[in-house]
């Protein structure tokens, strides 16, 4: 018997973010079956509309994180390009206040900035995902 909970999903959307993928992601491209380690999406909301955000892909993530596995065919990638700007006057932490999407075929971590937005990462679109605890 399986001791892990597994759930099938029609869709779902992953975030992952330039640094995940530069560091030890794996190029993929639409029409992949990809196999990923990823977080429930619990973060603030994205500055572009990217359509309800499912899980965030993770490699880094400490052993108390509750972890997934997803599994599914990529049906579209969005690659997101934003501007920063200082949290405040007295805190220079970049923050993104806006951005754009762009529609791309595949995806390794390493897309160009576009006009003065610098790429912050990519959402998946999975389709027939399968989605189980680690």
């Amino acid at each position: 018997m399986n001791k892990y909970k597994t759930i099938d999903l029609p869709t779902a959307i992953v975030e992952i973010d330039d640094w995940q993928m530069q560091c030890c992601g794996d190029p993929f491209k639409v029409g992949d079956i990809i196999e990923w380690t990823v977080l429930k999406w619990n973060f603030e909301k994205l500055v572009v509309d990217v359509g309800n955000i499912d899980f965030y892909y993770e490699n880094h993530a400490d052993s108390s994180a509750e972890l997934f596995k997803i599994k599914g065919t990529v049906k579209k990638i969005v690659a997101i390009h934003c501007v920063y700007q200082s949290k405040s006057k007295k805190d220079n932490t970049l923050v993104p206040v806006s951005g754009i999407t762009v529609d791309v075929t595949e995806a390794d971590g390493w897309d160009k900035d576009i006009e003065g937005m610098r790429f912050f990462g990519y959402c998946a679109y999975l389709e027939n995902a399968n989605v189980c605890s680690t």
